[in-house]
């Protein structure tokens, strides 16, 4: 088993993303600035960017922290509102959801809106207000 180094000048931050074969959550380890502070703007990036990695690209409007509560408001034309099935959308909201509530120490739950708004897709509805997953 081959040993991997995170490269000098880097930090490792532990996130979730979803399996090649897109059927669960899987953790992966990204790479950040040893500079960097870890922040849920950080952290939302990272799990963007292992998404995209599986050809899943999301588009995050803005990510609020209210409190404890980290809220990742996304586009609606894009993962995990449009164009995925119910199955993908959940593993999406885990993953960001996972992710935040592990690395982002404010934070305590998350929740999930779209431009704005409350979450509704074909699949989920919840208020912008709601909590999705929590400590």
């Amino acid at each position: 088993v081959p040993l991997t180094v995170a490269p000098s000048g880097t930090t490792e931050l532990p996130i979730y993303t979803i399996s090649g074969d897109f059927t669960e959550l899987t953790a992966v380890t990204a790479l950040i600035g040893e500079e960097e502070e870890i922040t849920e703007q950080i952290v939302c990036e990272a799990v963007i960017d292992a998404l995209a990695d599986n050809a899943i690209y999301v588009t995050v409007n803005q990510v609020t922290i209210n409190g404890t509560v980290v809220v990742v408001d996304f586009e609606a034309t894009s993962p995990p509102v449009s164009q995925v099935g119910a199955s993908i959308e959940g593993l999406i909201l885990d993953a960001f959801g996972q992710s935040l509530l592990d690395n982002v120490s404010e934070c305590n739950a998350v929740g999930f809106s779209v431009d704005g708004g409350d979450y509704a897709s074909g699949h989920f509805e919840f208020s912008k207000d709601d909590i999705y997953l929590s400590r």
